[in-house]
C-alpha cells in the first residue's frame, strides 16, 4: 500500500452531534490521495460508534482507540504517530473542512516545491 499525500488526523471525544459532519466534509474531498485517522479519546456518547459507521464505507478512513482519556494534545500526537502521509492536517471533529482544503494543500505544496527547486525561498 502506497502512503498518502496526506493524512487528516480527527480526535474524537464526545461530539456524537457533529461527527458525522466532520467525516463527510474529510471524505468529500475533491483531492483523494488522503488518509483519516479517527482517534478515539474515549468518550461517552456514540461519536466512535457513528466514525466505525464511516469507517465502513471508506477505506480511508482508520479508528485509533486511546487505552484511556488522554485529551486533545496527546491524541493528537497519537494520530501522527499512525500518519501515513507526507503531510498532516489537524480537524477537529466538531468542525469541518470544505470540499477543496486537501487539494488547496497539494496545489501550495507543490508551488512552494517548484520555488525552492528553482533557488528562491520564501
Amino acid at each position: 500500500m502506497s502512503s498518502p499525500f496526506s493524512s487528516l488526523i480527527v480526535p474524537v471525544y464526545n461530539t456524537q452531534e457533529y461527527i458525522a459532519r466532520c467525516l463527510k466534509s474529510c471524505m468529500g474531498q475533491i483531492f483523494k490521495d488522503i488518509e483519516i485517522i479517527v482517534v478515539d479519546d474515549r468518550g461517552n456518547d456514540d461519536a466512535i460508534k457513528i466514525a466505525q459507521r464511516f469507517a465502513k464505507q471508506d477505506k480511508r478512513i482508520r479508528i485509533i482507540h486511546n487505552p484511556k482519556n488522554l485529551g486533545l494534545f496527546h491524541t493528537r500526537i497519537i494520530g501522527e504517530r499512525h500518519a501515513r502521509g507526507k503531510y498532516i492536517l489537524h480537524v477537529d471533529s466538531d468542525d469541518y473542512i470544505g470540499n477543496e482544503t486537501c487539494s488547496l494543500l497539494h496545489r501550495e505544496i507543490l508551488k512552494y516545491q517548484t520555488i525552492k527547486k528553482k533557488g528562491g525561498g520564501m
